[in-house]
């Protein structure tokens, strides 16, 4: 029995050194929204867009056609701490 990984079959042949693009625009946003996530709600809004854009980013990791998925989870992380300062931010300016 022949078994072959579906999302390969159209791949290109250089698609090996293409880096998600997804995962690199993770990591940015993520950056920024660590920054952001003390002082203003942009914080939250940019961590929640870091985080669908990480996990976009590792879906075309893991069908292969990308490579950088730890470019990618590195931005899942950077926007899941500013998501989690963002929410203790409000929690406090809320219960003051």
């Amino acid at each position: 029995m022949l078994s072959r990984n579906i999302w390969s079959m159209n791949r290109p042949e250089n698609a090996s050194a293409a880096t998600t693009g997804y995962g690199i625009a993770s990591l940015v946003i993520g950056l920024i929204a660590l920054i952001t996530s003390i002082g203003s709600a942009m914080g939250f809004v940019l961590a929640v867009i870091g985080l669908v854009l990480g996990c976009d980013g590792l879906r075309w990791v893991r069908r292969g056609l990308r490579v950088g998925g730890e470019i990618a989870t590195a931005g899942l992380i950077l926007n899941g701490l500013a998501l989690a300062l963002s929410i203790l931010h409000l929690a406090i300016d809320l219960s003051n």
